[in-house]
């Protein structure tokens, strides 16, 4: 529950991000499933803190997934890695909006 959760999610938000690592295929995309849920869930007085870490980590990954079709074949079999983290900068984008937006230049071309 958001209520049960809330009181203790800053520690539990710095391991996610800290989560968020490429190399760890399976991990990330929890981490990236867990954040984009916690965003909905939790709003942005538990989110607002985190989003900017989390973005800066989520985007060089998508735009990565995206310059060849190996890597992106890869990111599919990786558990929806690429799918997680687009979803989790989406609603990044919805629940903190002004901390999401200071990364779009970097992720929208």
């Amino acid at each position: 529950s958001p209520g049960f959760i809330g009181g203790c999610f800053k520690d539990i938000a710095r391991v996610i991000v800290l989560n968020l690592e490429a190399a760890h295929p399976s991990v990330c995309s929890n981490a990236a499933w867990v954040l984009g849920e916690a965003a909905i869930r939790l709003g942005p007085r538990c989110i607002a803190p985190f989003a900017d870490a989390a973005m800066r980590k989520m985007i060089p990954m998508l735009n990565s997934s995206s310059s060849s079709a190996e890597k992106q074949s890869k990111l599919q079999q990786d558990n929806g890695l690429d799918c997680h983290l687009a979803l989790t900068v989406s609603r990044l984008g919805l629940v903190c909006p002004a901390e999401a937006s200071k990364h779009l230049e970097h992720f929208a071309k």
